[in-house]
């Protein structure tokens, strides 16, 4: 169940499903990329679907995966740090 928070944003309520959303990645040209321990690996150029889930704010979180700058936290970060890769949509 949502309800909106102090600043107007919507959040979850503790022990609510998490809130699921898609960003539809375009990489430009064929990229090589560490991702953190995992390894080195090759993406091919072309479209990927990315999902990911969040308990609250979920726009903040959507949010972070759109800026620029950032840590790179999770493995989908490394991908979107790559220039030739961009969030086409939401």
């Amino acid at each position: 169940m949502l309800y909106t928070g102090k600043k107007g944003e919507a959040t979850v309520q503790d022990g609510a499903r998490p809130l699921t959303y898609q960003l539809h990645i375009v990489l430009e040209k064929t990229a090589v990329i560490t991702i953190g321990r995992l390894g080195t690996f090759m993406f091919p150029a072309g479209n990927y679907i990315y999902t990911g889930s969040a308990r609250r704010n979920i726009e903040a979180r959507v949010a972070r995966h759109l800026a620029n700058s950032k840590k790179t936290r999770w493995h989908i970060d490394y991908l979107l740090a790559d220039t030739s890769c961009r969030i086409d949509h939401v």
